[in-house]
C-alpha cells in the first residue's frame, strides 16, 4: 500500500513539474497573445444546409506558396541547417489540410471549438511533434501569409498554442500510460491535463476547445457507473440513464428540448399524413432531420444512443 502511494505520489510531483516547465515555456513563446473568443451559435441556426466559411475558404494561396517556396530555397542552401541534419521537414501540406477545416465567422474570426480541435490533432498528431523553434517560426508566418487579418493571426495564435500545449500533454501522458487500472490515478491525470490546458489556452478558450469533448468522457463514464452498479435495479438503470442522455445532449446542443420537441411534432405530421412509400419515407425522415439538426448535432446525438 505505501508502495503505491509512494509510485502516486512521484507521478504527481513530475506531472506538477511538467505543468511548470511549460508555464516557463509558454512565457518564452510569448503568453500576451490573446485568442478572440467566438460563441459557436452557428450551427444551431444554419445546420449543414449551409456550407461554413472555413479556413480554407480564406486561404490565399499565391502569398503562402511564394513564402514556401523561398523558404525551401533557403533550406536548400548548403548552410548548417538542423532541419535537414536531423532528417524532419514540415509538410506544409497535410497541415495546411487540416488547419484549413478549422472555421471562420462571417466576420473573418476564427470559431474555437471541438471541429477545430479535431483539425489541431490531425494536423499536429501526438508521434509528430519534432518540429523545431525555427519549423515553426516558418509555418506561424506561413498561416499569416495565407490568411488576412484578424483570422491569420488568431489561427497562427491557436496552432502556436496547441503545438506547446501538445507536447506538453505527450509528457503527461507517458507518465499516466496505465490509468486505465487505477481509478485514482484517471482522476489526477484529468486533473493535471486540465491545468495544462488552462494554462495555455485560458480557462475560457480552454473550455470551448475541450469541454464538449470533456462532456463526453464525463458522459461515457457516468454510464459506464450506472451499469455496474449492483445496487439499482434494471427499472431504475434504464431510468438513470435516460435522464442522463437527455442532460448531457442538453449540454452539447444548443436549445435541444425546444428543437427536438419541434422535431417531433414535425415527425408526427410526417408520419401520419404522408402516403410515401418505405423509400421515400426514410428519405423524407433524413432531410427532416437535417432541417433541425446540423450533421455534427446528429452525430452527437447517435453516439449518445438518443432516440429521434
Amino acid at each position: 500500500m505505501a508502495e503505491h502511494t509512494s509510485g502516486k505520489n512521484k507521478k504527481t510531483l513530475i506531472a506538477v513539474a511538467i505543468v511548470a516547465a511549460s508555464v516557463a515555456a509558454y512565457t518564452l513563446i510569448g503568453s500576451n497573445q490573446d485568442i478572440t473568443v467566438i460563441q459557436n451559435t452557428e450551427s444551431s441556426v444554419t445546420y449543414d444546409r449551409i456550407e461554413p466559411l472555413t479556413v480554407a475558404d480564406a486561404w490565399q494561396e499565391e502569398a503562402a506558396d511564394a513564402l514556401i517556396e523561398s523558404k525551401q530555397d533557403k533550406n536548400q542552401a548548403p548552410a548548417n541547417n538542423p532541419e535537414k541534419t536531423n532528417g524532419y521537414s514540415l509538410d506544409y501540406s497535410v497541415i495546411h489540410e487540416e488547419i484549413g477545416k478549422i472555421r471562420l465567422t462571417e466576420n473573418g474570426d476564427v470559431v474555437i471549438d471541438d471541429i477545430a480541435l479535431r483539425a489541431l490533432r490531425k494536423a499536429f498528431p501526438s508521434h509528430q511533434l519534432n518540429h523545431s523553434p525555427e519549423m515553426m517560426a516558418e509555418l506561424i508566418e506561413i498561416i499569416k501569409a495565407g490568411l488576412p487579418g484578424p483570422a491569420g493571426e488568431q489561427a497562427a495564435d491557436i496552432v502556436n498554442k496547441f503545438f506547446e500545449y501538445a507536447k506538453s500533454q505527450r509528457e503527461l501522458a507517458n507518465i499516466y500510460g496505465d490509468t486505465k487500472y487505477n481509478t485514482g490515478d484517471q482522476q489526477e491525470a484529468f486533473n493535471q491535463t486540465k491545468a495544462l490546458r488552462e494554462m495555455h489556452f485560458g480557462e475560457e478558450v480552454a473550455n470551448q476547445l475541450f469541454g464538449k469533448e470533456e462532456k463526453e468522457t464525463k458522459f461515457i463514464a457516468d454510464t459506464f457507473e450506472i451499469t455496474t452498479n449492483k445496487t439499482l435495479t434494471d427499472e431504475e438503470k434504464a431510468q438513470a440513464k435516460t435522464q442522463l442522455k437527455n442532460d448531457y445532449v442538453s449540454s452539447v446542443i444548443n436549445n435541444w428540448e425546444s428543437r427536438h420537441q419541434a422535431y417531433k411534432d414535425a415527425l408526427n405530421s410526417l408520419t401520419n399524413e404522408s402516403q410515401f412509400e418505405d423509400q421515400e419515407l426514410k428519405q423524407a425522415l433524413m432531410e427532416l432531420q437535417l432541417e433541425h439538426f446540423s450533421i455534427e448535432e446528429l452525430r452527437t446525438i447517435h453516439k449518445a444512443n438518443v432516440e429521434l
